[in-house]
């Protein structure tokens, strides 16, 4: 009887460390995707209705992921340090001098974020391999200790 019950329970802690791997990788995806709809947005603001940061943020906050306004409050997910560092670097450079700088800004990191987001949009994909094998090796390490 105790036999069954650590087979389960090793079956189920592998389960659940599967389903954590695959949390943080579809929220490191969502996070660039936000990022790419905001680097847009916000070319669109300011070349045209040019609203102030905070209730602009606010009105992005209202459409995107939680992990994105995370983000906004300098809390990041399992990220890569060179993502990590883009994603600050791209925060800590908002405040340039002119509309034209800011821009060019947003459009360097817009296509840097395109690209970490399609990369990250692989990996989402087979992010749904993370709880099978999470519990093919729960099952077989309680199978070792039958």
């Amino acid at each position: 009887m105790t036999n069954i019950i650590l087979f389960i329970c090793c079956a189920l802690c592998g389960f659940f460390c599967g389903l954590y791997l695959k949390k943080r990788v579809t929220q490191k995806n969502a996070l660039f995707v936000d990022l790419v709809k905001y680097t847009v947005a916000l070319q669109l603001n300011v070349s045209g209705k040019q609203l102030e940061m905070g209730e602009f943020n606010a009105k992005f906050c209202d459409s995107c992921s939680e992990v994105f306004k995370d983000a906004l409050q300098q809390k990041y997910p399992a990220l890569s340090a060179s993502q990590k560092n883009a994603v600050q670097e791209f925060f800590a450079n908002l405040d340039c001098a002119s509309g034209d700088a800011l821009m060019k800004h947003l459009a360097l990191f817009q296509k840097q974020f395109e690209s970490i987001s399609s990369e990250t949009a692989t990996e989402a994909k087979k992010s749904s391999l993370y709880l099978k094998l999470g519990l093919l090796l729960g099952a077989m390490l309680g199978i070792l200790f039958l």
